[in-house]
């Protein structure tokens, strides 16, 4: 089976409505399924339990009492989930504090339609890879 190119199904977890919906668009151009966009991190974990999605976009800065960091902690630690991060954050600290989340990528925004199709296809191969290998 050729997991690369398999189809994902991804939920956006990203407070600015617009970047949102950017990333739907931009996910589904690249033969992947938007299945789902949350502003805060309560209801993204709520939506990963309802939706079962492949892959999430997080977003670092959310609107809410969680940011993305805890979040995604929280989704890999209770789903197994794999995790790409999506920031205009890209300081040390932030970098180094979203590493102990096993995320499966960081891109600093605003991203290109090239860089999101590589790190999704990579994420999904690693992620079946991984399930596979146990």
């Amino acid at each position: 089976m050729n997991f690369i190119f398999r189809k994902a199904r991804v939920l956006i977890v990203e407070d600015q409505r617009i970047i949102a919906l950017d990333l739907a668009t931009t996910i589904r151009k690249i033969g992947h399924e938007a299945i789902g966009i949350e502003s805060k991190g309560e209801k993204a974990i709520n939506a990963v339990k309802e939706l079962k999605p492949d892959l999430v976009l997080m977003d670092i800065s959310l609107a809410g009492e969680m940011d993305g960091i805890e979040t995604a902690s929280i989704i890999r630690k209770n789903f197994g989930i794999p995790v790409i991060y999506i920031s205009g954050n890209y300081d040390q600290n932030t970098i180094d504090k979203s590493k102990t989340t096993n995320a499966y990528g960081y891109l600093v925004k605003p991203v290109d339609d090239c860089s999101i199709n590589a790190i999704i296809n990579a994420a999904i191969y690693r992620h079946d890879s991984e399930i596979l290998s146990v």
